[in-house]
């Protein structure tokens, strides 16, 4: 079994039993506990796990990602969400109406849009309302029910909202990227937004930077087979590469 394969398993242990035994896990797989160990730090260095005696515990914040203030999440990984806003505003050129959820990501996207005159902006995201109040964009904000921490909209009426509309474009972002299991998100109500804008546009574009590559979350948001392009901001492995052109998703980095 190769790595990657290997830690997304034990992740997915984390998320169902919280803690994991580091002899268990040898046992499981077939591999040295020092193996199973190098397989914890690596989890621990991104914050999924945080390794004990013996084994290792699911870190309390993986499970709530959005308790992070969205001015918080918004810093990270900065360059990279740059470098996929300039090719996602390339890709929208000729769409007139567009979705937006309120990842950090979409909010870099909206920046680099400039004055966007012609556009309408679907979205759920109180930033997205904030950053385009100065512009000529047409914004059609989804309502619902506030949470401060993502600075977002959810709940029923923002699901009903979105019903009623048809989008040419939907961007979209994600906690997790997995061949095997799909595509993640860290909350679920955040989860059925997305899913209500994949169901009313016509093309669904997934902005993920290079970390989210080979990992689960959560909730899973959806497979591929609802995806027409994913834009990241470095060249996956050849198998992704290969992953990715099999089910005629297109690649942009």
């Amino acid at each position: 079994m190769a790595q990657k394969d290997r830690i997304e398993l034990i992740e997915r242990t984390l998320l169902q039993d919280r803690s994991v035994s580091v002899s268990e896990l040898s046992g499981r797989f077939g591999v040295t506990e020092e193996t199973i160990r190098r397989d914890l730090e690596k989890l621990e260095k991104r914050g999924i796990a945080t390794r004990t005696y013996g084994g290792a515990v699911l870190n309390p914040d993986y499970l709530n990602q959005n308790s992070i203030h969205f001015n918080q999440r918004a810093q990270i990984n900065l360059k990279e969400k740059r470098i996929i806003a300039e090719k996602a505003v390339q890709l929208m050129a000729k769409e007139t109406t567009i979705g937006f959820d309120s990842s950090s990501t979409a909010m870099e996207i909206v920046r680099h849009m400039g004055d966007g005159a012609g556009k309408t902006l679907v979205t759920n995201s109180v930033e997205v309302l904030l950053e385009t109040s100065q512009s000529s964009i047409n914004v059609l904000s989804t309502g619902g029910f506030l949470n401060r921490k993502s600075m977002s909209l959810y709940g029923v009426a923002a699901q009903n909202t979105i019903q009623h509309y048809h989008m040419d474009i939907a961007f979209l972002g994600c906690k997790a990227l997995s061949m095997t299991s799909g595509i993640f998100d860290s909350n679920e109500y955040e989860a059925l937004i997305k899913n209500a804008m994949v169901a009313q546009s016509q093309k669904v574009v997934l902005v993920a930077d290079h970390t989210k590559f080979d990992r689960i979350s959560f909730v899973r948001l959806m497979g591929f087979e609802k995806v027409h392009a994913l834009i990241t901001d470095e060249q996956p492995s050849q198998e992704w590469c290969a992953f990715l052109a099999d089910r005629h998703i297109e690649l942009i980095c």
